[in-house]
């Protein structure tokens, strides 16, 4: 691999990755690139705005409000793996990998 082809993309795809892997990061790339750039973008025109209580409210509490419900999401997943809450999947498709 040269220097010039060393992007996140050419390194994935160089590597033989599981297709499905590929999807997932490159999914996750892209997706989380655009929504930042839409968090700084909505930022900067509150800023232009000259709106600095609304623009700190959004700059402040956004990020905590992804957490919060990143924090719920994470316990609602341990509770319902806990208690083996049943789910109405097709037989033969693994949600959970097995131990």
């Amino acid at each position: 691999m040269s220097p010039r082809n060393t992007s996140l993309f050419t390194i994935i795809y160089e590597q033989s990755l599981n297709p499905d892997l590929v999807l997932l990061i490159t999914t996750g790339f892209l997706g989380a690139y655009t929504t930042f750039s839409s968090y700084e973008l909505d930022t900067a025109n509150l800023l232009e705005a000259k709106n600095l209580q609304n623009d700190l409210a959004y700059w402040i509490g956004s990020p905590l409000l992804g957490l919060l419900c990143f924090n719920l999401g994470v316990r609602l997943t341990k509770y319902v793996i806990r208690r083996d809450v049943p789910w109405n999947v097709p037989t033969g498709v693994m949600i959970f990998p097995t131990k």
